[in-house]
């Protein structure tokens, strides 16, 4: 760290280090959108995504989540390659003062790069509409998903090879170490013509293993992101609620199937046995060589409905976690590099009980978890060798935060990766990193973080 530095929060990696080594970065363009159900802003014909689990209460505000919050907190750790994101409102607000819901994202995102290095921060632009977008000739894109609004575009990894890599269904065959588990196929074809009545016993046939399992067991549909589509059936009241679930998630997923994407494989359940125990969330990247670049191992934190909201590290461990699970991470970039994939990987782990490291969920993309590795060195620079990433709500603006927490946050022990003002209930939605000397000074920060949320929305 040089001298200035100490005023920036500096990574130990971003993407654009890490796609320079073995390879150039210098044309990458990243883009990241997340999926979410059909919407104005979202419609898939190509490449269907479903979410079963997806609470129509909370649409508006979850949409913002996908559509702001996620992208921006991914953007964190960029480096100063370009990044576009999508904000729909950038036409109708344009002209508009400060208060405008378009000028206040812009805002939160630049007060929220701010935060790094110049040399490590993105060059940041905003576009209305993915459909408009052109890029020069030898310029690729870097995605999240592969989405339909963007596959005119050149991307550096081929779409459909990284939608089959994303899938729950491709987990299953594979090869990899996972757990015991069971796909149930469609057998209608998208060209077939079929009545009411045969649909109906298609749904049927491919619901029947929820019915005839033992408990407890896991479902998941193939391509979903944030928990919105994983079922964790212990009891029979939650084989009820998956059951009604996807049967009706099933009909939309038939419908989607089509001449453009039936070698995808959109529509099918995947049947995973259930292992008790702690999962952990390993991070790394695949170079264009093939060669696996350990980022961190983070304990996932979920909250009371079972969405994902951050994860916990501890540093001074990272060498021996490293170690351990460098077999398994050598095997999935192996694989992913026949597949012709290079990038950021996330890949959830479980030990089963004879000691076997069984993977239960592979995220072919940067994580929500990824930037806590790349923190290593700000927090433990400082002393601060316990840290976790902590996603919430609260009625506050990104600069009333800031003024409570500014002594932490000049100590560089809290750090703001992803805010987002303006959601339709009137709250703002962030996700921050803190850090501590010790786990129990890190539960006191957290509660002070919590007493403070609390408080505003009272």
């Amino acid at each position: 760290m040089t001298a200035g530095e100490g005023l920036f929060v500096v990574l130990d990696y971003t993407l654009e280090d890490l796609f320079s080594i073995d390879g150039d970065a210098s044309n990458l363009v990243l883009v990241f959108a997340y999926p979410f159900p059909p919407t104005q802003f979202s419609s898939s014909t190509k490449f269907p995504y479903q979410a079963p689990l997806w609470p129509e209460k909370e649409k508006a505000i979850l949409t913002l989540r996908r559509l702001h919050t996620l992208p921006l907190k991914h953007s964190f750790v960029a480096g100063k390659l370009p990044v576009l994101l999508l904000d729909p409102s950038s036409k109708e607000n344009e002209g508009k003062g400060p208060e405008g819901a378009s000028r206040r994202y812009h805002a939160d995102a630049t007060a929220v790069l701010g935060q790094l290095h110049p040399k490590q921060r993105p060059k940041l632009s905003f576009i209305a509409n993915f459909r408009d977008l052109a890029l020069d000739a030898d310029h690729k894109l870097v995605v999240l998903n592969p989405l339909d609004h963007l596959a005119h575009l050149s991307h550096l990894v081929d779409p459909e090879v990284h939608y089959d890599l994303l899938s729950k269904r491709g987990l299953a065959y594979s090869g990899l170490p996972t757990p015991e588990t069971f796909v149930a196929e469609t057998t209608i074809g998208a060209n077939n013509i079929y009545s009411p009545e045969k649909l109906n016993e298609e749904i049927r046939r491919m619901i029947c293993p929820i019915d005839t399992r033992v408990l407890p067991f896991i479902v998941k549909v193939p391509q979903a992101t944030g928990g919105t589509g994983t079922f964790i059936i212990r009891t029979e009241s939650e084989r009820q609620r998956a059951k009604v679930a996807l049967q009706a998630e099933l009909r939309l997923m038939l419908r989607d199937v089509s001449p453009v994407n039936q070698h995808l494989h959109p529509c099918c359940l995947v049947f995973q046995e259930f292992i008790p125990g702690n999962s952990v969330a390993l991070s790394f990247f695949v170079t264009q060589k093939g060669r696996a670049i350990f980022i961190g191992c983070c304990t996932q934190l979920f909250d009371v409905g079972g969405m994902w909201t951050g994860g916990s590290i501890c540093y001074p461990e990272q060498p021996q976690l490293e170690k351990e699970y460098a077999a398994l991470m050598g095997q999935i970039a192996s694989l992913l590099h026949a597949k012709g994939y290079y990038g950021a990987v996330g890949a959830d782990i479980l030990v089963d009980p004879s000691g076997r490291q069984l993977i239960f969920d592979l995220n072919v993309r940067s994580t929500g978890s990824f930037s806590m590795g790349c923190l290593k060195g700000h927090f433990e620079g400082r002393g601060l060798p316990y840290a976790l990433l902590y996603s919430f709500r609260l009625r506050c603006l990104q600069n009333e935060f800031r003024r409570h927490f500014q002594n932490e946050m000049g100590d560089g022990s809290l750090i703001i990766n992803t805010w987002t003002s303006d959601l339709p209930d009137g709250s703002s939605m962030t996700s921050i990193s803190i850090a501590a000397p010790s786990q129990q000074e890190l539960k006191m920060f957290l509660a002070k973080v919590k007493a403070f949320v609390t408080m505003m929305n009272a």
